[in-house]
């Protein structure tokens, strides 16, 4: 319980020894192999890699990610959320081959879990994060899509306005990277926010647990 409660504080302060604190306690007793260790470990990856250390972030997911793939072999939503952030910190390395690989991988799991027509906040993530992936690889086409793809998902979804506004940010940057890139390509009319001005792009979104 002291554990849980100071994974919780790291959520709420961004402090990354409350989820080193938490693990010590997971470790000592003999918890590390457990749901709540690996989800301390995604909220310690979370909390380095907002600080720029995204190697130590990607080992804290990737050792999360064993322990959630042990447990739930096959197709699972909390499996397919550390895909995710796996992506995201790839994503933020410039690694961005790496980073499509894995929102695929999250993206066809959550599919599988929800079903291919389901509209969650986690599918909208994935499809979010796989068009800033592939926006910054120059595939602009196929991220126009997904980023599409998760403006419509939020927009069905309640209390998105914040996401709806983030979402339509990236959108714009992509079709302007777009036209930048293939100026005599046809052009499309910048994404309009149902809900405020657009404000400028922000840095993906790292799922929170």
């Amino acid at each position: 319980n002291v554990a849980a409660v100071l994974n919780d504080l790291g959520i709420a302060s961004g402090e990354e020894e409350r989820f080193r604190e938490a693990l010590e306690i997971y470790a000592s007793r003999s918890m590390l192999e457990s749901k709540d260790a690996a989800c301390a470990r995604l909220n310690l990856g979370n909390a380095l890699c907002r600080r720029g250390r995204y190697r130590e972030a990607k080992h804290e997911y990737e050792r999360a990610l064993s322990v959630l793939t042990r447990m739930h072999p096959g197709n699972d939503a909390d499996v397919a959320k550390a895909l995710g952030n796996l992506g995201v910190v790839s994503d933020y390395d410039k690694k961005y081959d790496e980073a499509i690989a894995y929102h695929k991988r999250a993206l066809h799991m959550q599919r599988a879990v929800f079903g291919r027509d389901a509209v969650t906040s986690d599918v909208a993530n994935s499809h979010e994060n796989l068009g800033v992936a592939l926006g910054h690889r120059g595939d602009y086409v196929e991220a126009e899509r997904h980023l599409e793809a998760c403006v419509d998902m939020r927009r069905s979804l309640p209390s998105q306005n914040r996401s709806i506004m983030r979402a339509l940010a990236k959108l714009n940057e992509v079709r302007k990277r777009r036209a930048q890139a293939c100026p005599d390509a046809p052009q499309r009319a910048p994404a309009a926010s149902r809900v405020a001005e657009t404000p400028g792009v922000v840095l993906p979104y790292i799922p929170t647990f």
